[in-house]
């Protein structure tokens, strides 16, 4: 792997999570894949009665780690949470965490920082099957935790309501009382990156952007990325596997968006497949082309754009793994929208790029050298969005807020009157 590489994900990611390796049952499809030792799991928690080595890696998301190893990245997803009050406990042998039943994260079902090993299997099995037809993740393999102590709750609003003012000791006792048992599961992949395509589009919402990249240059880029991640989304249709979408909520609850798409100067990977499923109704075909143009794309009027090209199907619910509740957009119709700015020019390029590589099957060309330093700079760009907002470095997104700072700031990052 190329150094600029690991700085890349340093400059989006900032400072390395810490992790353990406890016991744990350990499924693998090659062990020259898994970086630990046999008969161990990395899980991100608490420690209670119990003295562990600690070691760092990159964060993915808010309950998975990545890091370099061999070529690319070894992924471990789903292994806990890296800090706050929500975070796992390991109490000598035995993890302790929640059990949420219906909240608005894929299924509605979960254990907090974990998968269900129904689950975990499942995104196994299917990203076996899809990475023979699609740029994808190498599979990996699960590792299992045994009989983990789950205390339950409706949703993360309960839960959070029941840990303020909790300690630590306070919290095991009260779960091993009257907590239930549960195996718990994560899912390993190798991948060549883990730059996902909507930290990218943040940094194409900078207003230094004009002074970084030049317009037309910036246009062919988006161009090229979105016709790339709209033909890995048609392998899968072509094979009739959904990325991942159900009714849910008055909505729908998608896994096609731009954030599950990974990218380097060589091209993009489709990711994450725990709602992957076989298509039972065409129509989902629809509403994940739809939800791709401007699901998690904070680029200037993404979704006024993207709607305006399909016939809306159903208003996505948009969430994510964190301890904020989720938001939702608004069903609404809109009639063809031409865009008025140049920010709203970038956007649809980006959806041109999409439909393009949806509907033909072909990724644009554009020059390697070229896509290798807007890659760089729009990551560097994201990076001082960030610190000019004053964010955390690790924080991957969140659009609404970000759009809400940069209205209350100039173009410097000085605050307005």
């Amino acid at each position: 792997m190329q150094p600029s590489a690991e700085g890349l994900i340093q400059k989006l990611r900032g400072s390395k999570v810490q992790f353990f390796l406890t016991d744990a049952e350990i499924r693998l499809l090659d062990r020259c894949d898994y970086p630990f030792p046999d008969g161990k799991a990395p899980v991100q928690c608490r420690l209670a009665g119990v003295e562990l080595e600690g070691f760092e890696a990159y964060t993915s998301g808010n309950r998975s780690i990545v890091l370099p190893h061999g070529q690319g990245w070894f992924k471990a997803k789903a292994i806990g949470i890296p800090h706050g009050v929500s975070q796992p406990i390991l109490k000598g042998d035995r993890l302790h965490s929640y059990f949420l039943s219906s909240d608005r994260i894929g299924s509605g079902t979960l254990i907090w920082g974990f998968l269900q090993l129904e689950e975990a299997e499942n995104e196994l099995r299917w990203m076996q099957q899809i990475h023979k037809l699609a740029p994808s993740p190498k599979p990996v393999g699960l590792g299992v935790f045994r009989n983990v102590i789950v205390k339950d709750f409706k949703d993360r609003i309960h839960l959070f309501e029941y840990l303020k003012g909790c300690n630590a000791e306070r919290l095991s006792e009260d779960i091993a009382r009257s907590g239930r048992s549960i195996d718990a599961a994560s899912v390993y992949s190798l991948q060549p990156t883990d730059v996902r395509v909507d930290e990218v589009l943040y940094g194409l919402i900078s207003p230094e952007l004009q002074n970084a990249i030049g317009f037309h240059e910036g246009k062919d880029h988006l161009k090229w990325l979105g016709s790339s991640c709209g033909r890995n989304l048609r392998l899968l249709h072509d094979s009739n596997i959904l990325h991942g979408s159900i009714l849910r909520y008055g909505g729908v609850m998608t896994n096609s968006h731009v954030a599950n798409h990974l990218v380097n100067e060589n091209g993009t990977w489709i990711t994450d497949f725990h709602m992957a499923e076989a298509v039972r109704d065409e129509r989902f075909k629809e509403i994940e082309i739809e939800c791709l143009t401007y699901v998690m794309n904070p680029l200037e009027s993404a979704e006024k754009i993207g709607r305006s090209r399909f016939k809306p199907k159903a208003s996505p619910l948009i969430y994510a793994f964190h301890e904020q509740p989720p938001s939702s957009y608004i069903f609404s119709q809109f009639e063809e929208y031409r865009p008025v700015s140049a920010g709203e020019d970038l956007s649809a390029a980006f959806i041109d790029g999409i439909e393009h590589g949806y509907f033909r099957s072909k990724v644009i060309h554009v020059e390697a050298k070229l896509r290798r330093e807007l890659l760089q700079k729009a990551v560097h760009l994201k990076h001082e969005l960030w610190k000019t907002l004053n964010l955390p470095q690790g924080m991957q997104r969140g659009e609404a807020i970000i759009r809400e700072l940069m209205a209350k700031k100039g173009p410097r990052g000085q605050e307005r009157a």
